[in-house]
């Protein structure tokens, strides 16, 4: 995952621009596996 990438989602979150839970935990999903780093939801 590129930094952008990583920014536009992070941005999302902080935001609260997702349609519902289902998509927000895919958001984080993605971030996770993008970053490769398992506290990105702490």
């Amino acid at each position: 995952m590129s930094r952008d990438e990583a920014i536009k989602l992070v941005q999302r979150l902080m935001d609260a621009d997702y349609g519902d839970e289902t998509e927000e935990t895919e958001a984080l999903a993605a971030l996770e596996q993008g970053l490769a780093c398992p506290h990105v939801s702490d």
